[in-house]
């Protein structure tokens, strides 16, 4: 993160249920961590995440649905 100079912190109350309680990411859930998020560096099945849950079916919650579809654009 040094070399991209980050100039943004995110902070969160609380992990959500269907977010990082599964992934251990704050503001992401299984479904942007394995599908990725517009081709990012940070997320997707290409860099080697999988699912906590053998049977999971790529559940969103909605700040990681709101967090990751604000910044998706920034990461490209």
């Amino acid at each position: 993160m040094h070399k991209r100079n980050p100039t943004t912190i995110l902070v969160g109350e609380a992990p959500g249920y269907k977010g990082c309680r599964n992934t251990g990411i704050p503001f992401t859930d299984e479904y942007h961590l394995i599908k990725g998020v517009n081709g990012s560096f940070i997320l997707g099945e290409a860099l080697g995440y999988k699912l906590v849950h053998n049977n999971s079916n790529l559940e969103k919650e909605n700040s990681a649905s709101i967090v990751w579809g604000n910044m998706g654009i920034e990461l490209n």
